[in-house]
C-alpha cells in the first residue's frame, strides 16, 4: 500500500487538523481558570544562585500585573509582585533573592508566573533549582548613621559573608566618590556574623565633620558594591547620666505599638564591661555583702530604682542563669547609659516564643523563635 506523501490530500488534511487542534489548545490554555497560563521562554528548569543575577525572558500575551513566585518547601516566596508589564517580550533579571532581599533556600521547587490581565489570571510553571549562594554579603548594618566625630562609641558595621573570602572596605567623602580616604582588606575565613570597626580617624587624626560613604565588596563576587551613608557631627560625645528608670521605659506598660516603641527608644542602663563578662549584684551597697547573682555587661539592661546610694545604684535585673528578677546594688562607676538607635527595635517574647521587629514606631513583622529553657545542673 502506498504511504501518504507530503502532497497527498489525506496528509494535508491530517496536518491541517493537527494545526487547528494545536491552535485550539493554545487558545484554551490562555483562557482564565482551568490551567490558564502565559506564554514563556524560560529555560526548563530555571536554575538560580542567590546573589548571581541571570537574565531570562517571558512573552506576555497581554498587558497586566506580573508576579513571580518560588514555591519551595510548602511556602510561596514572592520574587516579583504585581509589576505592571506590557504585552510582548519581557526581559527579567533574577538574582535568587526574594522580593525582601532574602536568599532562596537551597533545593528544588516550582517557579510560577502569574499575569493578572483583562482576560483574568494567566499562569505558567516550570521546575526551579536553587544552588548554594555565590560569594556575597548577606547584610551590612551600621551601628549608627549619625555620631560625633570624637568621644563615645566608634562606628561599627555588622556584616556576614555567604562564603569565606576577602572583604574590601573603603571610605569616601559623600561629595567625592573618586578619592578613597581609607581602605581596608579583611580576610574572612568563615561565614559567621562579623563586625567592622572604624575609629573615626583618617591618617591618625579625627575625621572632619560631614557626610561620608562606606563601601563594602567581596572579592570576586557578582553582587557588586554595597554602600552605607553616615554623618559625623562636630564636637565630642557627652555621656548620658545614670538616672532612675521611668515607668514604661524598661518594659512597655502595654503591647500596643506606641507603648512598645516608647520602651525600645528609652535610654537604658547597662554594666560598662564586655558583652560576656559578669557583674555581681550585691544585697547591700557594699562589695563585701551577699551576692544575689550576676548579670552580663552591655547586653543586659538594668532597671534603675535609685541612681546614687553611697556610690552604688539600686537596680532590678533578670539574673543570668535562671532569669529570676533580683533587686540589689551595683557600683555606680560600673554603669553607663545607652541611647538606642532610632531606626529599628526588636522584641523577643519568651512566653510566646516570638521575635517582633519594629521600625519608625510601627510593627514590621514577627516570626517564631526558640530561646531555649534553662535547666539547672546537678
Amino acid at each position: 500500500m502506498k504511504k501518504p506523501g507530503k502532497h497527498d490530500p489525506f496528509s494535508k488534511a491530517i496536518r491541517g487538523a493537527a494545526f487547528w487542534l494545536a491552535v485550539f489548545l493554545l487558545v484554551l490554555a490562555a483562557q482564565p481558570g482551568g490551567g490558564a497560563r502565559a506564554e514563556a521562554v524560560f529555560p526548563s528548569p530555571v536554575t538560580l544562585r542567590p546573589y548571581a543575577p541571570i537574565e531570562t525572558r517571558m512573552r506576555l500575551p497581554e498587558n497586566g500585573l506580573l508576579s513571580l513566585i518560588a514555591r519551595m518547601g510548602g511556602e510561596e516566596i514572592p520574587l516579583i509582585q504585581k509589576n505592571p508589564s506590557a504585552a510582548g517580550d519581557l526581559s527579567l533579571k533574577l538574582d535568587g533573592l526574594s522580593q525582601a532581599g532574602e536568599p532562596l533556600p537551597r533545593g528544588t521547587g516550582i517557579l510560577q508566573a502569574r499575569l493578572e490581565g483583562d482576560s483574568g489570571t494567566l499562569t505558567w510553571e516550570t521546575p526551579l533549582q536553587v544552588l548554594p549562594p555565590a560569594a556575597a554579603l548577606s547584610f551590612v548594618v551600621l551601628s549608627a548613621v549619625s555620631l560625633p566625630r570624637e568621644g563615645g562609641d566608634d562606628l561599627y558595621a555588622e556584616h556576614q559573608l555567604t562564603r569565606p573570602g576577602r572583604l574590601a572596605v573603603a571610605l569616601y567623602r559623600a561629595e567625592d566618590r573618586e578619592t578613597a580616604l581609607r581602605t581596608w582588606s579583611l580576610e574572612r575565613g568563615d561565614t559567621l556574623p562579623r563586625r567592622f570597626r572604624w575609629d573615626r580617624t583618617i591618617k591618625g587624626k579625627p575625621a572632619e565633620p560631614g557626610d561620608y560613604i562606606l563601601t563594602f565588596q567581596v572579592q570576586g563576587s557578582p553582587q557588586g558594591m554595597l554602600e552605607r551613608a553616615l554623618t559625623l557631627t562636630d564636637g565630642k560625645a557627652v555621656p548620658a547620666p545614670v538616672m532612675r528608670t521611668a515607668a514604661g521605659a524598661f518594659l512597655p506598660e502595654s503591647m500596643d505599638d506606641e507603648s512598645v516603641w516608647a520602651a525600645l527608644m528609652a535610654p537604658v542602663t547597662v554594666v560598662n564591661i564586655g558583652d560576656l563578662q559578669h557583674q555581681f549584684v550585691y544585697r547591700d551597697p557594699d562589695k563585701n555583702s551577699y551576692k544575689l547573682g550576676i548579670v552580663h555587661g552591655q547586653t543586659a539592661g538594668l532597671m534603675v530604682l535609685d541612681p546614687d546610694v553611697g556610690g552604688f545604684a539600686r537596680v532590678r535585673a533578670a539574673r543570668h542563669g535562671d532569669g529570676q528578677w533580683i533587686e540589689g546594688y551595683v557600683p555606680l562607676s560600673k554603669l553607663k547609659t545607652m541611647i538606642p538607635d532610632s531606626r529599628y527595635g526588636v522584641v523577643i517574647d519568651k512566653t510566646a516564643q516570638t521575635l517582633t521587629v519594629y521600625g519608625a514606631g510601627k510593627k514590621i513583622g514577627s516570626l517564631p523563635v526558640s530561646t531555649g529553657v534553662f535547666v539547672p545542673l546537678g
